[in-house]
């Protein structure tokens, strides 16, 4: 993000010290906005494709493998934290399932972009505690 800037300002503004951890990623002017805590991550291994599984006849075999197509990283963080799983229904997130990201507590409420208060859903399942929110406030 900041490809001119020397990188002694870059450790000024992005990384510091806590008492749990030498180093951390983050803001440096609200230290619990942390962007990345590395040893938080579980590592995700898939195995590799099965050898002369056809696509067409096999549809079951490669639906239920866990197959994500990660635009980013914290996304991709969010996905292995909560083990692929959709935190409603609790079902593998699949990359052909549009997949959205719900507060837990909503901005609007003081809830921020940690990795506690973001979970991975479902479009529809999203829809439906957004639907139930909205019954709740009328």
């Amino acid at each position: 993000m900041h490809p001119k800037r020397p990188k002694k300002w870059l450790y000024k503004n992005y990384i510091f010290k806590t008492k749990e951890r030498s180093w951390n990623i983050g803001t440096s002017n609200q230290r619990n906005n942390l962007i990345l805590i590395p040893n938080s991550v579980k590592i995700l291994n898939l195995k590799p494709y099965k050898a002369g599984i056809n696509p067409y006849l096999n549809k079951e075999y490669y639906q239920n493998r866990p197959r994500i197509f990660v635009i980013n990283d914290y996304r991709y963080t969010i996905y292995k934290i909560h083990k692929l799983r959709c935190y409603v229904c609790r079902e593998l997130l699949l990359d052909n399932e549009k997949i959205e990201l719900h507060h837990l507590i909503p901005k609007r409420k003081g809830g921020d972009y940690s990795y506690k208060n973001i979970v991975p859903v479902h479009k529809t399942c999203h829809e439906g505690i957004t639907n139930a929110e909205r019954r709740t406030q009328t």
